[in-house]
C-alpha cells in the first residue's frame, strides 16, 4: 500500500476486530485489513451504488469467498448507513474517514454525532491543510489521542486518531497544529510547516487579510500562529541535531 494507507492502517489499532471505511473508493484499506487480520471484519460505506459490486469483482480473487464473507458493504452518505447493520453485528472498533475535505468530513460527523461519540476510535485524514477538524470534533467530545505525519508522493498528510475524551494539553499552539506531534517533537513537523508556509506565501505577503474575515477565518487564525509553531519546531530540531 501507499505510505498514507499504511499510516491509516497503523492508526486503526492492533486490537481492532471490526473497522469501518467511510468512502472506501476502491477498498485498498479494507483489503489490507482483511488480509492481515484473518479474523477481522470490515464495513465499507460508499455513496455510489455500483461501488459494492465493483469491490467484490475486483477483489474476489485476492480475498476469496472467506474474505468476502467478512465484508459488509453499505450504500449511503457518511456514517449514517452504519445504523443499518444487523442488530447482532459486532460493534465497530474504529472508523476511518480519509480523502474528504474538512467541511464535508465535519458535516458528516455532526450529522451522526451520537454514533461518532460512541466510537472507540475515529481516524481522520484530510487531504489539505485544515483548521476546523480538531475544534469541531472536540465539540463532539473527541480529542486527538494519536497523530502522525506521512509523506506520500511528495505531499505531507496529517493522520489523526480521535478518541472520546478531552484534550489534556493547554498548549494553544500545539493544540492547533498537533498536540501529540509537539509532545514527541516529531521530526517531520519542520518540513511540513515550512511547506504549508510556502503554499500560503502570497496570503502572508498580504497580511492574511483575505483569510482573517469571512468563511476562512478559522484557517487565517491558524496560519497567523504558524510562524510561532515553526520556530518552536526548529528549536527542538536544532537541539536534537546538536545532542546527536
Amino acid at each position: 500500500m501507499r505510505p498514507r494507507f499504511e499510516t491509516l492502517y497503523a492508526l486503526i489499532g492492533d486490537d481492532a476486530k471490526v473497522f469501518a471505511d467511510i468512502g472506501y473508493d476502491l477498498g485498498a484499506l479494507m483489503v489490507a485489513f482483511l488480509k492481515r487480520r484473518p479474523h477481522g471484519q470490515a464495513v465499507g460505506v460508499e455513496i455510489q451504488p455500483q461501488a459494492a459490486a465493483r469491490f467484490r469483482s475486483t477483489h474476489a480473487a485476492t480475498l476469496g469467498r472467506a474474505g468476502l464473507d467478512r465484508v459488509t458493504l453499505l450504500t449511503g452518505s457518511g456514517l449514517a448507513p452504519l445504523t443499518d447493520r444487523a442488530a447482532d453485528a459486532a460493534p465497530i472498533d474504529c472508523a476511518v474517514i480519509a480523502g474528504i475535505g474538512e467541511d464535508t468530513t465535519l458535516s458528516l460527523c455532526r450529522a451522526s454525532a451520537e454514533l461518532v461519540a460512541a466510537l472507540p476510535r475515529l481516524v481522520i485524514c484530510i487531504p489539505t491543510f485544515h483548521a476546523t477538524i480538531r475544534p469541531g470534533l472536540a465539540e463532539l467530545g473527541l480529542y486527538a489521542a494519536d497523530e502522525r505525519l506521512v509523506v506520500d508522493r511528495g505531499r505531507t498528510y496529517e493522520v489523526i486518531a480521535f478518541e472520546p475524551g478531552v484534550e489534556p494539553s493547554d498548549d494553544a499552539v500545539a493544540t492547533l497544529f498537533g498536540p501529540r506531534l509537539f509532545e514527541r517533537r516529531d521530526p517531520g513537523v519542520v518540513g511540513w510547516l515550512e511547506d504549508v508556509r510556502d503554499r500560503y506565501q502570497k496570503a502572508y505577503a498580504h497580511g492574511l487579510r483575505n483569510y482573517l474575515n469571512g468563511p476562512r477565518r478559522a484557517l487565517g487564525e491558524k496560519l497567523a500562529r504558524l510562524d510561532e509553531a515553526l520556530e518552536r519546531a526548529r528549536q527542538w530540531d536544532d537541539a536534537t541535531r546538536t545532542s546527536g
